[in-house]
């Protein structure tokens, strides 16, 4: 009998190990949104021509938000379609690349 009890204390114990984590690694991204090189994006979309466009994040919009701001082709009030989180890093890694390949370059004709 004091075996299944070990076992049952195991299973418990990593279990909530692991809902501390996964809880960590959500607050971790919900305040990493202001840390340099991010930002938080919403993307509107017209309900009518589904025409889409990005912009910042504006307190209060929610995906399904009808928002003041009116489609560019037909004038019809756009809609949040997707929040999201989006990071600079893969465009700064990219022109670090360049850069180091140019300076190769030069450096080894």
């Amino acid at each position: 009998m004091s075996d299944a009890w070990l076992l049952i204390y195991m299973l418990l114990s990593l279990s909530s190990a692991a809902l501390a984590v996964a809880v960590a690694a959500i607050v971790k991204a919900m305040r990493g949104a202001g840390e340099a090189g991010e930002r938080v994006v919403e993307e509107l979309r017209c309900p009518s021509c589904g025409y889409s466009m990005r912009r910042r994040f504006v307190e209060g919009d929610y995906v399904g938000h009808v928002v003041d701001f009116r489609c560019p082709r037909c004038g019809v009030s756009m809609v949040v379609s997707r929040i999201y989180v989006e990071s600079a890093e893969p465009l700064r890694v990219k022109l670090f690349t360049r850069r180091r390949e140019r300076r190769e370059k030069h450096l080894n004709p």
